[in-house]
C-alpha cells in the first residue's frame, strides 16, 4: 500500500537536508562533522498567537501553550545559545499576547520544580525497591 493513497487530503512528502539541516515536526536538526544540534523550528506561517490574557477563557487554557513551550525548551537537548534564543521568543510571544514576563517566569519555575520533585520521587522509589530486593534475598 502506498502511503499517499491512505486519504485524498493526507499527503506525505520526503524531506531532504539543505545545508546539513532538516526540519522534523517542530525541531530543526543541524548536522556538522562532529555533532548534531537541535533548535526549535517555527514554520513560515507561525504567527506567535496564543489565547490573549484578557480573553474570556479559563486560566489553564491561557497558560497551556506557554507550559508546552517551556516544557519543550527544558526537555530538548539544545545548546545554551539556542535555549536563550527560544526563551526570548517565548517571552516575546507572551508580551505580544498581553502576558507579563513575571507570569511566564513563574510558570517556568513551577514546571522546573515539578520536574525536580518527580525526578526525586522516582529516585526514592528506586532506592526503596533496591532495599526491598536486598532484604528479600
Amino acid at each position: 500500500m502506498i502511503v499517499n493513497e491512505i486519504g485524498k487530503h493526507l499527503q506525505f512528502k520526503i524531506s531532504t537536508e539543505i545545508n546539513n539541516t532538516i526540519n522534523y515536526l517542530d525541531i530543526l536538526i543541524h548536522r556538522s562533522n562532529d555533532a548534531i544540534t537541535i533548535e526549535i523550528y517555527r514554520g513560515p506561517t507561525e504567527t506567535g498567537t496564543v489565547i490573549h490574557l484578557t480573553s474570556n477563557h479559563p486560566f489553564e487554557h491561557k497558560t497551556s501553550a506557554f507550559l508546552y513551550y517551556i516544557n519543550r525548551l527544558t526537555t530538548l537537548p539544545m545548546t545554551e545559545k539556542s535555549k536563550q534564543k527560544e526563551w526570548g521568543t517565548i517571552l516575546t510571544i507572551a508580551k505580544n499576547n498581553g502576558y507579563p514576563p513575571a507570569l511566564i517566569h513563574r510558570l517556568k519555575t513551577k514546571l522546573t520544580n515539578r520536574k525536580k520533585a518527580l525526578k526525586q520521587n522516582c529516585t526514592q522509589q528506586q532506592q526503596q525497591q533496591q532495599q526491598q530486593a536486598t532484604i528479600t534475598e
